[in-house]
């Protein structure tokens, strides 16, 4: 089953988010919003699954790494 948090977003501008990068979005909720901090894991079109402790991406496990520290000016 398809699972969803949020409110869909609408990226716009020269660069859409790909495989890794962080997004924060808004959620609506009854006594305010929330911010979520979510990693991208897969792209439109793209197969999500659960293999035991494992996430596969189009049958592929995807490799755990650390978050990017560092910033693009």
């Amino acid at each position: 089953s398809d699972i969803f948090l949020g409110s869909p977003i609408w990226f716009t501008g020269p660069k859409l988010p790909k495989q890794g990068d962080v997004v924060i979005f808004e959620t609506p909720e009854p006594t305010g919003s929330t911010l979520l901090i979510k990693r991208v894991i897969g792209l439109p079109g793209d197969r999500i699954a659960t293999q035991g402790k494992n996430i596969l991406v189009n049958g592929t496990a995807l490799q755990k790494s650390p978050i990017d520290t560092t910033t693009e000016q």
